[in-house]
């Protein structure tokens, strides 16, 4: 019965994401995919249509909850389902909850909380450009389940303290860390010149960096990287 229904609503999960979504109107398909999990307590058929509704409003932002959403989000919170849970409070960003925006950044900061569910929360909150996050990673920098998730969150959000972090903690990481702060360093001109000053002082050797992020910093900066690092391949 779940894999009917989840086929017969197909077409209008296909539909959330072609051209601008316009919510309020009779025709919304989130609006008509809303009043579905209104009425199924099916995790499996729920699951499916968050999913496809997180799929149709990929990389779009500030998106207005369509009709009934706030009742259905409360209903699909206390689901047993996990990943019920996780995509109800994607949607809610996408949707501009304040609540599920509150939620997600407390996980973040949780560390008694499951790692994968903060990355999760990280991840979900980066792709919606949520600048409040910022304030979360400087101490997730010094937790080694985050530390990765951290360092490449600064390419995503422009701070400009985040070389100095990432740099400071530079000699005592290990390599894997080390190559996320070279390569996310190599994102922005502001950050790559912090990253040049680097490599003077040899707190970055220029042995350390690949070629293909050598490439990168190349077009940001020029002649001044190649007399530091050499030439580039």
């Amino acid at each position: 019965r779940a894999v009917l229904l989840v086929a017969l609503l197909a077409p209008l999960l296909g539909w959330c994401g072609q051209g601008e979504v316009t919510t309020g109107q009779e025709t919304d398909p989130l609006a008509v995919l809303v009043e579905v999990l209104k009425t199924t307590n099916d995790a499996g058929v729920q699951a499916s249509l968050l999913k496809g509704m997180l799929s149709g409003l990929e990389g779009q932002r500030n998106i207005r909850a369509p009709k009934g959403w706030s009742k259905v989000s409360a209903k699909l919170l206390k689901s047993d389902d996990r990943a019920v849970r996780t995509m109800t409070l994607q949607l809610g960003q996408i949707f501009g909850d304040p609540q599920a925006i509150k939620f997600m950044l407390s996980m973040v900061r949780d560390s008694k909380a499951e790692v994968q569910d903060r990355r999760t929360a990280l991840k979900s909150l980066l792709s919606q450009q949520n600048k409040q996050v910022l304030a979360e990673l400087e101490s997730l920098l010094d937790q080694p389940a985050m530390q990765l998730d951290a360092i490449r969150a600064y390419s995503v959000l422009e701070l400009a303290e985040a070389p100095r972090l990432l740099l400071d903690r530079y000699p005592g990481w290990d390599p894997a860390e080390q190559r996320a702060v070279i390569e996310t360093l190599a994102t922005r001109k502001s950050y790559a010149q912090a990253l040049l000053a680097a490599m003077e002082a040899k707190t970055v050797a220029s042995k350390d960096v690949p070629a293909y992020v050598a490439r990168s910093l190349y077009s940001l900066l020029g002649d001044s990287f190649t007399k530091v690092y050499g030439e580039v391949r």
